[in-house]
Formats: C-alpha cells, sequence, structure tokens
C-alpha cells in the first residue's frame, strides 16, 4: 500500500463533516470532503480524512455527497436547457 492511499476504517471521527458551514473546505480533497469542513487539526488541510462512503451510487446525486436534496436539483438547474455538443447546430434539432 502507497503512503498516499486512503485506508477505510470501521470505525469514522464525529468530527468528519462538522466544522462551521460558512467556512471554505480549504485544501481538503475534493470530492471526498463532504462539502463541509473537518473539526480538528487537520480539517481544511490535505490531509483531512475522507467523508463517509456512499455505499451506492444515486443516479441523481450531482454532487456525489451521498444526498439527493436541492442542492442536486440547484445543480440540475443550473444547466438547464444547455448544450455542448459541437458543432452548435446539433443542439436544437
Amino acid at each position: 500500500m502507497a503512503l498516499e492511499d486512503w485506508v477505510i476504517d470501521t470505525e469514522q471521527s464525529p468530527c468528519i463533516d462538522k466544522g462551521n458551514p460558512s467556512d471554505s473546505v480549504g485544501d481538503e480533497p475534493a470530492g471526498v470532503n463532504g462539502n463541509r469542513i473537518n473539526m480538528g487539526a487537520y480539517g481544511g488541510t490535505a490531509h483531512a480524512s475522507k467523508s463517509p462512503y456512499c455505499l451506492g451510487t444515486l443516479t441523481a446525486d450531482l454532487n456525489h455527497d451521498c444526498y439527493v436534496n436541492f442542492l442536486d436539483f440547484g445543480e440540475m438547474a443550473s444547466q438547464w436547457l444547455m448544450c455542448d455538443m459541437q458543432p452548435q447546430s446539433l443542439c436544437w434539432q
């Protein structure tokens, strides 16, 4: 196992994702920080603990936080009727 590998423990700290919701997550690894800073010495750093692992894949969980909620709806709505096809003339056929 490389030093950079994550270890999945059977126990998780109650401080993971429990920091002030208005604080930036800082340098916590993107996609594994639950979009909320950890409490404690490593909160906001690249060495912060991962958020609890999602057991399944929720298709509508667009921000990958293990919940389908208004944040996912907001993500979907922000891209409503957008098209990324090339050439653009294919978008509205």
